[in-house]
C-alpha cells in the first residue's frame, strides 16, 4: 500500500469582516448628527469706532455662550457687543483694555439664534481700523 500526501482541505474564511463594515456603515448612518457644535469665526479687518459698529450676522452653534478675542492687539479701550438680529435687543459685551487679546464671554445667545457682533472704541480714543479678532460660538 502506498502512502500519498495527505489531502488538505482550504478552509475558506468566513466573510464576517465585509458583513460586519457593512452593517457598521447602516448604523452609522442612522444615527443623526449633533445638532451643534462650537465653532471659530475670523473676524478681518474689524473697523470700529466711537459709536457702536455692526460687523456681520451670524448664528449661535450651540448655547454655551459667545466668546470673543481681538488677535491683533488693540492699542485703544474698546467694547464688543452681541445684540439680535431682531429685536436689537443686547445678549451681552465685554470691555477689551488696551493690549488685550484674550477670550471674554459676549453674550449667552441661544442655539440656532440669529445675532449681530458689534464693536466700538472707549470715548475720546476715536476709531480703530483694520484690526483682526476671532469669535468663538
Amino acid at each position: 500500500m502506498t502512502r500519498g500526501k495527505p489531502v488538505r482541505k482550504r478552509l475558506r474564511r468566513p466573510r464576517i469582516g465585509r458583513t460586519t463594515l457593512s452593517l457598521a456603515g447602516a448604523a452609522l448612518l442612522a444615527v443623526p448628527a449633533t445638532a451643534s457644535a462650537n465653532v471659530y469665526t475670523d473676524i478681518p479687518d474689524f473697523n470700529i469706532s466711537e459709536t457702536p459698529v455692526t460687523y456681520s450676522s451670524y448664528l449661535a452653534t450651540s448655547s454655551s455662550g459667545v466668546q470673543y478675542r481681538w488677535v491683533d492687539s488693540p492699542w485703544k479701550g474698546n467694547a464688543v457687543q452681541t445684540a439680535s438680529c431682531y429685536s436689537n435687543s443686547q445678549y451681552g459685551a465685554a470691555y477689551y483694555p488696551p493690549g488685550t487679546t484674550i477670550y471674554q464671554g459676549i453674550g449667552t445667545v441661544p442655539n440656532g439664534a440669529c445675532f449681530n457682533l458689534r464693536g466700538w472704541t472707549a470715548t475720546g480714543q476715536g476709531s480703530m481700523s483694520f484690526y483682526d479678532g476671532r469669535l468663538f460660538r
